[in-house]
This record gives structure tokens, sequence and C-alpha cells, in this order.
């Protein structure tokens, strides 16, 4: 069943780099459990294994299923509710036959010089479960295969644009430009060209098919020219896209300007900016694929993280039309305690006592609401306060954080187990478990011996968590010099990491 229910809804649509995550170290286990881990090791290791090795492809996060930035298939599940494609073109196969959904589809706005998404809803008519579908260029069911194109006509009863006349010129001149190979897809040029505007020439908006083969399967997709695609397939020139000689700060500051949000605080001296670009394509102008190499702060581990991400349409758009990328700030989300106390303790940040001019960050207890979800997701806004007392940078600052994937994981994980908690101190466990996350020494007979003095309860949440400082006392015997022979010791901090807590709460090596 067709339904022809268009709705619209005003979104932002944003970048947003996935971090790969850490795993914990795999190191000896107790002898009283040796057992049972050499058969966890045979049977289930290489089972996680494989799974990661498949969610490198796929992310598939709790019913939604994610696209990488490249070419997929998406295979809806029975639970699945959500496919979403990314970036690249992508493929989704539903179960069943056309009429077994009723389909209805919503326009999103994006930011200004952004052509609009179409998100298909799709409904089972006997379970009335929904699939949401973004990002999907291509559709496939049991009876038959549309690309997003065909299945706008199918549910708008709007005809395509008729095929465009073309010369054989022009028709190299598009193969040349689409048709690529990459090392998980083929791309090619369908030698068909839809005129979006009926003016019988090639512009801007029209329609090119194109045939894609990737992950094993073949399908149709149709891709919107933009202006970009234009100049290079007609060789027009734009000084704005040349790149052959690098890229010059003007471009970059105007690029830094299309890609990050400018309506966002950022601490002192923390924007996000852009330090390298590469020409993937080699076509010495800047275009979609290119890869950007990007320094953002990291709120959580107080340090600048480097990641890389792929130049969108959206944002090269944005670039060329001289345009900043603001985002919807949305409303203060309405959360429970419990997710306000997460929140805090994964921001809030209160300097040790080696450090007294450190960033002393506050939550501010305000979650907005970026997508209009009413959910805590990724992509809303945390508000903070930065405080520095002995410091020249502005005192209670603002500070914006946008939630990352990592954050929400973080945020909703149980941290109930009592091995986090030091509310009463440190227990004699946890601090030889620190010793062997730290890997300190703390054999008294040794030269120098450590002993673990405290935990700096960094984010004031009575538990062992990222960013707390673990200080460590070093007991030494003087070897040289007019104390020679004298003990004397010395502080050390160390500062927990993701990886330190995964560590610590391991039975391996304890």
């Amino acid at each position: 069943m067709i339904s022809n229910n268009v709705t619209h809804a005003n979104n932002t649509l944003q970048n947003q780099t996935t971090k790969q995550q850490i795993p914990a170290n795999s190191l000896g286990a107790m002898p009283s459990t040796q057992a049972k881990l050499s058969t966890l090791q045979q049977n289930v290791v290489p089972l996680v294994k494989n799974t990661l090795s498949q969610l490198k492809q796929q992310q598939v996060v709790q019913n939604n299923i994610v696209g990488t930035t490249g070419h997929d298939v998406l295979s809806a599940n029975s639970t699945s509710n959500l496919l979403d494609g990314g970036l690249g073109y992508d493929l989704a196969i539903l179960q069943g036959e056309t009429d077994d959904y009723d389909i209805s589809i919503r326009t999103v706005s994006s930011q200004a010089g952004s052509p609009p998404q179409t998100t298909f809803v799709f409904t089972d008519e006997e379970t009335g479960r929904e699939i949401v579908a973004k990002n999907i260029e291509s559709f496939r069911f049991d009876d038959t295969e549309l690309t997003a194109a065909e299945l706008r006509e199918y549910i708008t009863d709007i005809d395509l644009p008729e095929e465009l006349d073309l010369s054989d010129e022009m028709h190299d001149k598009l193969d040349q430009y689409f048709s690529k190979n990459t090392a998980n897809s083929t791309i090619m040029y369908d030698y068909t060209v839809l005129d979006s505007d009926g003016s019988g020439e090639l512009n801007k908006g029209d329609m090119v098919r194109l045939s894609v083969t990737s992950q094993g399967d073949s399908y149709l997709v149709e891709h919107i020219l933009t202006q970009q695609d234009i100049n290079s397939i007609l060789n027009n020139s734009n000084p704005l896209l040349d790149i052959s000689n690098g890229v010059s700060e003007a471009q970059k500051s105007r690029l830094n300007n299309a890609i990050f949000p400018q309506n966002i605080n950022h601490s002192f001296g923390a924007k996000p900016t852009m330090t390298q670009l590469t020409d993937s394509d080699n076509n010495n102008q800047l275009s979609v694929g290119d890869l950007i190499t990007i320094r953002r702060y990291n709120d959580v581990t107080q340090s600048f993280d480097t990641s890389t991400e792929t130049l969108t349409q959206a944002q090269l758009d944005r670039y060329l039309a001289g345009e900043s990328y603001t985002i919807n700030r949305g409303q203060p989300l309405i959360l429970t305690d419990e997710q306000q106390a997460a929140i805090s303790a994964r921001f809030t940040r209160v300097p040790t006592p080696h450090l007294q001019d450190a960033r002393n960050i506050a939550y501010t207890g305000i979650t907005n609401d970026t997508n209009g979800d009413g959910q805590l997701s990724e992509g809303d806004i945390v508000e903070l306060r930065y405080l520095r007392v002995f410091s020249i940078q502005p005192p209670n600052q603002p500070v914006d954080h946008i939630l990352t994937a990592e954050d929400i994981i973080a945020i909703n994980e149980d941290r109930s187990n009592p091995l986090l908690n030091i509310s009463n101190g440190l227990s004699d466990e946890q601090r030889t478990r620190l010793s062997y996350v730290l890997d300190i020494d703390t054999n008294s007979n040794n030269n120098p011996s450590n002993s673990i003095v405290y935990v700096f309860d960094a984010n004031k949440d009575d538990k062992i968590s990222i960013g707390d400082v673990v200080a460590v006392r070093t007991t030494f015997t003087i070897t040289g010099g007019p104390r020679k022979g004298e003990t004397t010791s010395q502080l050390f901090f160390y500062p927990l990491n993701q990886l330190h807590i995964d560590k610590f709460l391991s039975n391996n090596g304890i």
C-alpha cells in the first residue's frame, strides 16, 4: 500500500566523526579461573573479532543499521527501525514486497546551501513496525528494485523528468567523470541523464544515473548534479576550487567556516580547525570525498584529538557560497536525575593539587535537543562552564560540547560495579588493580619502590572514572652526592583513560 503522505520537518544535519574505540589489553587470568578463561578465549574471542571486523563495514547500534562513508548494502532485519546509509551510494534491502508496506516520505530541510534530503518511512502493514530510511539511494524489495527518485515517483505519482539528449562527446565526459573503481566498489555511468529543470541542457540539479557494484550487489542510483560537478565536467575553472598549489590560508579559513558550526562556544584556543587536506582523486580541485584532517579539543580527556573525515557535498556547497555552518541548538531536554548525574560525571573536572590553574569544568545542567527527538542522543549540545582562578583567560567561560557516539555510550554505561566505588577511600583490591593498570612495581624491597597514595576524584562522582588522577609516591635511596644513602620520595600523577578503566575492571592478571 502506498501513502501519498508528504510531511516536512526542520532537522539539522551535521557531519559526525566516528571514533574507533580502543579495546582493553588481553592479559593473563587468575589461576582459579584459568580453565574458564581458556575456554572463553577459544570459543568467544574469535567470534568477537569476526563481529568487530564486520562492524567496521556496517555499524549496528541498538536497532539502527548505519552505513560507512563508502557504498554500502544495508539489509533490514526483523528488529531494524532505522537504516542510515551515510555517505556514498547505498542500497537498502527490505523484506517483503512493496505492497507489504505503507510508504511515506518526509522532506528534511538541511542547512542553507545544501539540497533538502528525503527520508522514507516504511510501515509494515501486518505488524505496524516502522523502518525509517535516510541517505539511501536505491531500494530492493522481493518484487522490484527502485532508485530513490523512482520510489518518490511511485509514492507521489509525479513523473520522473525526461531523459536529456546529449552528444557522444558529452556522454564521454560524464563517463570519464563518474566511472571509477575503488577498493570495495565500482561505479559506472549508465549513459542516462534526467532533465530535472526541463531546459534541454545539462545543468545543476539534473539526475545522472549510475550503476554501483558493492559488497557483491549491483544496483542503480541517481546522482543529483552539483555546480562543482558541472564545472568539472565542462572543464570550467573556479579559483575557489583550485588546490593545484595547495590550500591557501583564505581557502582554509573559508573551509573552516563551512565545516565547523559557527554558533558553538569553544574554550579558549580550542576551536576545531582543519590542519590538512588530501586531494583524494588527484584532480587538483577541491571536491567531495577529499580527506580533511581535523584537530579538535576533547573536553573529556583535556587534550587535542586528530581525526580524518571526508568533505561532504553540503560542506562544499556552503564553501562555494561563502556561508557559515550553523546548527539548530533546539530546546533544553528534560532528563532524569540519573542522566544528569551521568552527564556531570562525564564532563565535570576539578584541577588536581599539582595543577591548580588547570581547566575547572562544571556541567550547567542544560543539554539542548538539537534534533528535536526528545531523547538524549548523538549531536545534542551539553552546556559547560570553564572556570579559572589564576589565569588571564576569561573566567566563567561558556563552552558547548556536541555529544559524540562515544559520549552516549559512556553516559548510558552501568557504573554500579562496587570496584569503582571510592566514596570510602581505596580498598586493598582497588590499590592492587590500579598498580596493575599503571604497571608500577609496589615491592617495598626494591629501589625505587612505589605506593598508591590516593585517587583524586576529578569529576566528584565518588567513582574511579576517566579523568581521575592516581597519585603515586615513589620512594628511593639517593645514590650519589652529599645526600648519598638518604631515603627520599616524590609524588607522581597518572590521569586515567578508558583503557585504564577497562583494564581495572577486568580480572586478568589480578
